[in-house]
């Protein structure tokens, strides 16, 4: 047990040091922050929307490809660990609203990253492949044609209550550059939105009820990072 315990005490300490020494000349200071700019794509999307009026029908239908962008700052906490906050926009539709000329909806995620990476090098380029857990709030934007599907003397209106969203994501950044990288990413990533929709006939009659959303995509990502 002393003797395992010794060569992984080793192995944290030794490593660390080659993986500095191969990043030395080639790639940004391991210890260094970063800040990435992303194109965010959400491909093979499905999603089940459910109504908390027992009355309505659930529905359950594929996603048109979702597109938007993402913004990343990590910090390095080890060698081999980051921990990071992101914000994501994300334009999001299902198929069936667009079959009926109901456009885009805005989705805002705030999250958490805690990645795992492995600093390497191939020839002349640093690379530092990863795998990250993104985990965080969503707000869901409705676009104003989801409520002007409704008769209008049915004053319909449409607000967000806050979700979450969690995801795992494999990639990698291609130090370019001594400071500047691209980087590709590819994983699952699920959401649970939230909204409210409000109605009220004139005088005669008001209520509400919450609609949940509940998503799931692959998420591939491509952008560039900068370390300072």
């Amino acid at each position: 047990m002393a003797r395992a315990i010794v060569l992984m005490a080793a192995w944290l300490c030794v490593v660390p040091a080659v993986a500095r020494a191969q990043y030395r000349d080639l790639g940004p200071p391991i210890s260094s922050p970063r800040v990435a700019g992303k194109l965010a794509l959400g491909l093979l999307g499905t999603v089940d929307v459910e109504d908390e009026d027992p009355s309505t029908a659930n529905i359950e239908d594929d996603l048109l490809v979702s597109y938007g962008f993402e913004a990343e700052l990590s910090f390095p906490v080890h060698t081999f660990v980051t921990i990071g906050v992101l914000g994501r926009m994300l334009w999001m539709n299902l198929e069936e609203w667009d079959d009926n000329n109901i456009d885009r909806s805005m989705t805002l995620d705030l999250d958490a990253v805690l990645r795992v990476r492995y600093p390497v090098t191939s020839g002349t380029i640093a690379i530092e492949p990863y795998l990250g857990i993104p985990v965080g709030l969503s707000f869901s934007f409705l676009n104003d044609d989801v409520a002007q599907a409704w008769p209008a003397w049915a004053n319909v209106e449409t607000s967000s209550n806050i979700g979450w969203n969690i995801g795992i994501i494999g990639g990698a950044i291609f130090w370019v550059a001594r400071q500047v990288g691209i980087l590709a990413e590819i994983g699952w990533s699920h959401h649970f939105l939230s909204n409210e929709f409000s109605w009220r006939i004139s005088t005669i009659a008001s209520g509400q009820s919450d609609v949940d959303s509940y998503l799931d995509e692959v998420a591939l990502d491509l952008g560039v990072a900068v370390s300072f």
